[in-house]
C-alpha cells in the first residue's frame, strides 16, 4: 500500500519522542505533477490530487495533506492524502495513508472501523503512530472520518475526507 503528504500548514515536525523533531530538516517540497514522478536518485514520489484532504494535529501544530485518492476495494477502503515518498530519509511535506475495513454506509453515523494500515508523514518526517483507532463512514462517494493515536507520549489526531472512485 502506498501512503504520504504535501503542503504543510505549520513549520517544524514533532518526532516520536516527546514532541522533538526527528532526523535532519527536510528540504523544500518539490514542485510535482499529480500521480507518479521519479526524482533524484530514482526515488518514486506519488502526489495525490483528487478531492479531499487530511489534517494531522500534534502538540505544536497542525499539518495539512492536500489532495487525495480514495478507493473502495471489496470490504476495504484505501485513502491516500498528500505526497508519498518511497525513501523516508528524503521525504518532504505531509502524507497520510489509511486502509480501513468495515466502513459503514449511507445513513449511518461515523462508527469505529478496522484500521488495517496507517502511514503518516508530517514536516517530511515519518511518524510512528501507536495505539491508533479510527472512525469513519461512507455516504454515497464521500468518505470521512478520524484517527486517534500516540506518537511517543503525545496524542495525535487525524481528520480526513475524500471522494471515492
Amino acid at each position: 500500500m502506498l501512503l504520504a503528504g504535501c503542503a504543510g500548514s505549520t513549520p517544524g515536525s514533532p518526532g516520536a519522542e516527546g514532541g522533538e523533531p526527528t532526523g535532519p530538516p527536510s528540504a523544500e517540497p518539490l514542485a510535482l505533477e499529480c500521480g507518479l514522478s521519479v526524482v533524484d536518485g530514482g526515488q518514486e514520489v506519488v502526489r495525490y490530487c483528487g478531492a479531499g484532504a487530511a489534517r494531522v494535529t500534534v502538540p505544536g501544530g497542525s499539518y495539512d495533506a492536500e489532495g487525495a485518492e480514495c478507493r473502495q476495494r471489496g470490504e476495504f477502503v484505501t485513502a491516500n492524502f498528500g505526497t508519498n515518498y518511497s525513501n523516508d530519509e528524503a521525504a518532504q511535506g505531509q502524507y497520510v495513508g489509511l486502509l480501513l475495513g468495515g466502513v459503514p454506509g449511507a445513513g449511518a453515523s461515523p462508527a469505529k472501523v478496522r484500521l488495517a494500515g496507517l502511514e503518516v508523514t508530517v514536516g517530511g518526517k515519518r511518524q510512528q503512530v501507536a495505539a491508533a483507532t479510527a472512525t469513519a463512514r461512507l455516504t454515497g462517494d464521500r468518505l470521512e472520518g478520524t484517527v486517534s493515536g500516540r506518537v511517543g507520549e503525545d496524542a495525535v489526531s487525524i481528520e480526513f475526507h475524500c471522494t471515492t472512485a
